[in-house]
């Protein structure tokens, strides 16, 4: 009877291992905002933020179809990926270039990048924080 009990647990045990998510690959983010040289804005300069994102080899990162940009034109994206370290993960740095045609205070406000890993789930991780700018006139 006891080695039944014992045989019923470790099957239980297997499925339920079995049938557990995947955890989501682990990804971190760092950001950097740049407004140039000078350190001030004016309406029409070139803003952008960078993204270096950290994840597993198999893993991709996408953008939201559309971003929360308010009044912030995206004029260019670049994507560059570092070889894989020995670890199996890579950094991929995410450039996106901005511009602000109106003066005024504007927001950019933080999104959500959705992570792919190689079994097809999907997790979501978010930028680190929401930037304002104040613009003067050109």
């Amino acid at each position: 009877m006891r080695a039944t009990l014992v045989t019923y647990v470790a099957i239980f045990a297997l499925l339920i291992g079995s049938t557990a998510q995947a955890a989501p690959p682990e990804v971190t983010i760092a950001q950097t905002f740049d407004t140039g040289q000078t350190g001030t804005v004016t309406v029409g300069d070139p803003l952008t933020l960078t993204l270096k994102v950290e994840r597993p080899r198999e893993a991709t990162v996408r953008f939201p179809d559309e971003q929360p940009t308010g009044r912030f034109e995206l004029q260019k994206v670049d994507r560059q990926v570092a070889p894989a370290t020995t670890e199996g993960r890579v950094v991929e740095t995410i450039t996106l270039r901005y511009a602000v045609f109106r003066p005024g205070r504007h927001k950019l406000t933080s999104f959500d990048l959705r992570v792919l890993d190689a079994a097809g789930e999907v997790s979501t991780v978010s930028t680190s924080k929401s930037l304002t700018l104040t613009l003067g006139a050109s």
